[in-house]
């Protein structure tokens, strides 16, 4: 690979899979010109081996060095798979710090120094929260004693964990150093210093002040600005007179729907306020005041757009505020969207999906959220815990009866009937991981036929069935209480057929997003479903 240096100079590196980017990705020349060419705009990358394993280049320069930076801080190294080489996440996590700081620290590397090197590392180091600001600003004290010159963008960078934790006081310091080291304030660090205030009469202060000192002038002000002032616009909209503190306007009625909010905001500032990160936000403080059908109307506005999509940060907002007010209907709904737009789902749609089940005492849901995120190995660890701890070997015989009326009323069960031999030999707590790598392995390469949503659909069908049994077993067990002063009486538990999930193996992916074009050989993944259910005779 070859280099074009800011003034046409010409500096060779190592080749490509000697700077360990992803495997396949072709040999590039960067231009300076082209930005997101550059070694810091790179994408992440899945990485299936440890961060040691990382080569270095043969050679240090500024670019090479970047690049290395850029290796470690874009790897993605999947939880299941930082447990199995490192043995925890945070391990994984400190050994890639070791080797950043071993990096920086190598004295071959350090006339290769650059400031967007560190501002990767720092990025990095604060993605990963507040726990692990001391690195930061280790890293920033041992550049700065190096002489490596420092920008604006260096210490917001390390402001922002402050600002993360509402760390007023460290703000403060981290502010007053910057302004020590001759670093003015842009607009990025008045934006990090709105998002530390809370009032909002004081963030409208503080914007009048951005305005005097022109930063309305640039394009992206707008935008961010706006981004500070969108939950209180959200709440301004729909408020009533009694409600009204910091402004003169008179609520609207939200039954209008979104379009009338996105129009006072249009008013307001104009057509350059629609960004992502805004309809995010937007999103957020509906499903916080629990208007869902809102939600899914901006929902709808955003995929109209050409330049701004949904994302899975979109999705994951929506299923949390739907988990939260255990609105099914809307959960279901935000998946279709999802599918629709071919929106991918992470570990933590799955675990909100999941979390709403449990919460509603939904058997087949359960079971089908959990294989649906076992065969993409997105399970959470609460997840796992979860299955751990109502994961039983044993199930009860058809007419089995208990005296525990703190049992499940209906449990799903979680894994397939030929793991019963493996999981006897395994502590609970080890079982629902058991069951997630075995059900990984055995049908990561086959793909659901039916879509989340609509399996969830079926399913809610059946959880009515299972419910019902369930309702009418306990008010026979209410009355034979009131009947029988010897003791309870007993609960009658049958195993039933659940709602099985139809596995087909993929025959060719589509070229956008991996999605299958043909579909082969089909399997049918049972589950049973264990419930309360009334006497069908006298005993």
């Amino acid at each position: 690979m070859r280099i074009d240096g800011a003034i046409g100079s010409r500096v060779s590196t190592p080749l490509a899979e000697e700077m360990n980017f992803p495997d396949g990705q072709p040999m590039k020349t960067w231009h300076s010109t082209l930005h997101f060419e550059r070694p810091a705009n790179q994408v992440q990358y899945t990485l299936e081996r440890r961060y040691e394993e990382i080569a270095k280049p043969r050679m240090w320069t500024p670019q090479t060095f970047e690049a290395y930076i850029a290796a470690l801080t874009r790897s993605c190294l999947a939880p299941t798979l930082a447990h199995k080489l490192y043995g925890s996440g945070v391990a994984a996590a400190n050994a890639l710090l070791g080797l950043l700081h071993g990096a920086f620290d190598d004295p071959e590397a350090r006339s290769s120094l650059s400031t967007r090197a560190l501002k990767l590392a720092l990025q990095f180091i604060e993605s990963h929260g507040h726990s692990y600001r001391h690195h930061a600003l280790q890293l920033v004290d041992d550049m700065q004693r190096l002489g490596l010159r420092l920008d604006t963008d260096v210490f917001n960078i390390a402001m922002g964990s402050n600002v993360k934790v509402k760390d007023l006081d460290g703000f403060d310091v981290m502010l007053k150093r910057m302004l020590r080291y001759g670093c003015l304030p842009n607009l990025e660090t008045w934006i990090l210093f709105l998002q530390m205030m809370e009032n909002e009469r004081v963030r409208r202060h503080a914007i009048k002040i951005m305005h005097s000192l022109g930063f309305f002038s640039e394009p992206r002000a707008v935008p961010l600005i706006a981004n500070q002032l969108a939950h209180f616009d959200v709440r301004e909209y729909g408020a009533t007179d009694k409600e009204l503190v910091s402004v003169d306007v008179r609520g609207q009625d939200w039954s209008d729907g979104i379009r009338p909010f996105m129009e006072s905001m249009d008013a307001k500032y104009g057509s350059s306020w629609k960004t992502l990160a805004n309809f995010n936000k937007i999103v957020n403080e509906l499903g916080r005041m629990g208007k869902y059908e809102c939600c899914l109307e901006l929902f709808d506005a955003i995929s109209e757009s050409t330049a701004r999509k949904p994302t899975t940060l979109t999705i994951n907002t929506m299923l949390l505020h739907g988990r939260s007010g255990r609105k099914l209907d809307f959960v279901i709904a935000a998946l279709e969207r999802a599918y629709k737009h071919r929106i991918h789902l992470d570990e933590q749609s799955y675990h909100e999906v999941f979390q709403l089940a449990f919460r509603l005492r939904k058997p087949n849901m359960m079971g089908l959220v959990w294989r649906f995120a076992s065969i993409k190995r997105m399970t959470s660890w609460h997840m796992r815990n979860r299955v751990s701890h109502n994961t039983y070997i044993d199930r009860p015989p058809a007419d089995a009866k208990t005296d525990n009326g703190h049992d499940w009323p209906a449990l799903p069960r979680f894994h397939q009937p030929d793991m019963v031999a493996e999981l006897q030999r395994l502590p609970v707590k080890k079982r629902g991981p058991a069951i997630a790598n075995m059900l990984w392995a055995r049908y990561a390469s086959w793909v659901p036929v039916d879509p989340l949503h609509a399996m969830l659909a079926r399913a809610w069908e059946a959880d009515n069935a299972v419910h019902a049994a369930v309702k009418q077993a306990k008010q026979e067990r209410t009355a034979l209480l009131s009947q029988n002063l010897d003791g309870p009486a007993p609960l009658r538990k049958i195993t039933v057929p659940g709602v099985p999930l139809v596995l087909r193996r993929p025959t060719m992916l589509g070229l956008n997003g991996g999605f299958p074009r043909g579909l082969g050989e089909s399997l049918e993944l049972e589950q049973s479903i264990t419930h309360l259910a009334p006497s069908s005779r006298t005993d």
